[in-house]
């Protein structure tokens, strides 16, 4: 017997079972329609935009620090009193040969960032020691470094007689975060307050800035212990916080 033969009687023998019920119906399967590749990638896209506007919009507290500092100015008058603090060469930043090591870091006046009230910063003058920040809105090493700066003081770090401050200078309204009111106080969540620097930078200059951000720490009396340019890793950062704790002179709180 061919083959054609044959698979035709296959199929009369497979039919007549089914007729009779030996053998089940199978159906034949339905034919699936599929979405067009269009209304895929519009979905998408809606999917995507409302999971990004939920990441980025602001939350109330967030929302709440921009309306406080929405008045701010960009820039405003400083005064210094004492003398400038000299920048210190490639060779000597970062290091104790840094020449404004043990000279006494002038007074500060100006108006706050936090609050747009006067400021005036007398490092020493109540026996505190105090880490001196200079940053700029635009500047990536600072949005590096300050909100783990920020954390690790969130986690209960900062030692009692150590204050932080900062200096915001450089404002440019054609690079990224600017107002820098909104960006300090509402982006990067910062709890202390910080002096506006005015349009040549008087603040930062008097400090010996080299470079953002720039760290200065300052002994409980005064004094420079330490000054450094860029990014400092957060457990160096409180090794240097540790040091300048020893020198507060201010009661310390009960434990």
């Amino acid at each position: 017997m061919g083959k054609a033969s044959r698979t035709k009687r296959e199929r009369k023998e497979r039919d007549e079972a089914v007729a009779s019920g030996t053998l089940p119906r199978i159906e034949a399967p339905k034919e699936r329609r599929s979405l067009p590749v269009f209304w895929i990638v519009i979905a998408l896209i809606v999917v995507g935009g409302l999971v990004a506007l939920i990441v980025t919009a602001p939350d109330d507290d967030t929302k709440a620090r921009e309306a406080k500092v929405k008045d701010i100015p960009v820039y405003a008058d400083v005064t210094v009193d004492g003398t400038k603090l000299v920048e210190p060469s490639d060779s000597q930043i970062n290091t104790t040969d840094d020449p404004a090591v043990g000279k006494t870091v002038p007074t500060l006046s100006g108006t706050s960032i936090t609050t747009g009230k006067p400021l005036t910063i007398t490092p020493g003058e109540d026996g505190d020691a105090m880490v001196y920040i200079v940053m700029a809105h635009w500047c990536p090493h600072c949005n590096t470094e300050i909100p783990e700066i920020v954390e690790w003081a969130k986690d209960g770090n900062l030692p009692d007689g150590v204050k932080i401050t900062g200096v915001s200078t450089s404002a440019d309204d054609g690079n990224p975060n600017f107002p820098p009111a909104t960006w300090l106080v509402a982006t990067m969540k910062w709890p202390w307050d910080a002096m506006i620097d005015d349009e040549v930078g008087t603040g930062a200059e008097a400090l010996g800035t080299t470079g953002f951000p720039f760290l200065v720490f300052v002994n409980g009396d005064g004094t420079v212990a330490k000054r450094f340019s860029g990014e400092m890793p957060i457990d160096d950062f409180a090794d240097e916080v540790k040091d300048i704790a020893k020198t507060a002179t201010t009661p310390k709180k009960d434990a």
